[in-house]
């Protein structure tokens, strides 16, 4: 319990010990194996992890949350489709309908598939892609099955791939059933189609079989795309001269691929893939807190929760800055704070009139504390690298 505690308040180091001194008292403690993998699966180890899951599971066969999580590591195919199936059988009596909607929808998928791999890469050039950044959102242009050109957004914050339905009936995507997402704009949990995209093609780059959720844009974008679909590529971004680059990692990069030098003075960060996100340490006033990375957030913010983390934070009122904002989650509650710091990738900026705002339901639905989120106008002044086989994030200081 302690444990959970402490990895909802987003304190993971202080969790891992919590659970893995439960289990050192009691190896049959599901909840302590069951925490160790979870811990696992933020820092990347997914194979260990795994491990970690299929003992909770076989020490309570009956939790439905242990099945669940487990049939997502599974390695063959046919047995994660039969423990999902499993689980829907396990929870017909629930009330989380969202949850085993999602998972029928993902159980259709697979079985729609058969032995077909997702996300499978057909093409992996070095590829230099412009991307137009507009109010502080990048945009960047792929082919979507036979549609050349399509705009999408290119959001850190964002775990996967949407599209708007005009593109789904023109793409002709193969729809599977009704699907839920939590929204990252302003309109909470989203419900929409779960459609298969045959083939998306990114400059020198191809994906086959990708699974997309189709939803409304905020614009005239076609969808969005979160950098996890690109995780088997060395993702270097540079939102101030408008460049997103894709590099096998065994590869250096040649022509217009090659991703240049931000001038020394990178930092590495290692970071925790929470509920899909990118979270590393940043510091507010000088006390450490969990931020999440989000090229989509027009400018950074620090939620309620840090208030009572930070000593010494002050806000001011409400009724002078306007008490309602909209962003992760849907509409939010909000407050300015009046005047800090905010540290990150060894740079300093300040935090004066820095939105404070009510971050609760987003974190509850990754279910760990989120205190910061660190925006385009502070992550422009890096050259930005993701790196998912080792977790990290690798800041390049762009020259003052």
């Amino acid at each position: 319990l302690l444990g959970d505690a402490l990895y909802r308040r987003g304190d993971f180091d202080e969790a891992e010990a919590a659970y893995r001194g439960a289990v050192a008292k009691d190896d049959a403690c599901a909840a302590g194996q069951f925490g160790v993998g979870r811990i696992l699966r933020t820092l990347g180890r997914y194979g260990d992890a795994a491990a970690w899951f299929h003992r909770a599971a076989a020490l309570e066969p009956d939790n439905p949350l242990y099945i669940r999580t487990l049939a997502n590591h599974l390695a063959r195919r046919e047995d994660a489709i039969k423990m999902l199936e499993h689980y829907l059988e396990m929870t017909k009596n629930s009330e989380e309908e969202r949850l085993r909607k999602n998972v029928a929808a993902w159980v259709a998928l697979l079985k729609y598939l058969g032995d077909e791999p997702l996300n499978q890469v057909v093409a992996s050039e070095p590829t230099d892609l412009p991307m137009n950044v507009l109010r502080g959102q990048a945009y960047f242009k792929a082919n979507v099955n036979k549609l050349k050109g399509q705009r999408f957004a290119f959001d850190t914050g964002s775990t996967g791939m949407t599209v708007s339905p005009r593109l789904a009936k023109r793409a002709k995507l193969e729809t599977i059933r009704p699907y839920e997402i939590v929204g990252m704009g302003g309109k909470g949990t989203v419900a929409g189609d779960l459609v298969l995209i045959r083939d998306l093609s990114v400059g020198g780059i191809t994906l086959h079989n990708v699974a997309a959720n189709v939803a409304e844009p905020k614009g005239p974008e076609e969808g969005l795309v979160g950098p996890p679909l690109f995780g088997a590529f060395r993702i270097r971004i540079d939102l101030d001269r408008g460049d997103l680059w894709l590099l096998p990692r065994d590869a250096k990069g040649a022509g217009k691929a090659a991703a240049p030098d931000a001038g020394g003075g990178a930092v590495e960060i290692p970071f925790r893939n929470v509920g899909g996100q990118i979270i590393v340490p940043a510091a507010l006033d000088g006390t450490t807190l969990n931020a999440m990375v989000d090229t989509g957030a027009s400018s950074s913010l620090s939620s309620f929760s840090a208030l009572g983390r930070v000593p010494g934070l002050e806000t001011l009122s409400s009724a002078l800055t306007g008490g309602r904002s909209f962003g992760l989650g849907g509409e939010m509650a909000r407050k300015t704070i009046r005047q800090a710091s905010l540290s990150i990738g060894g740079r300093d900026f300040t935090a004066n009139g820095m939105p404070c705002v009510d971050l609760s339901r987003f974190s509850h639905a990754i279910e760990s504390e989120i205190y910061l989120v660190i925006g385009f106008p502070e992550l422009a002044r890096f050259v930005i690298e993701l790196d998912y086989a080792t977790n990290t994030l690798r800041l390049e200081p762009r020259p003052q």
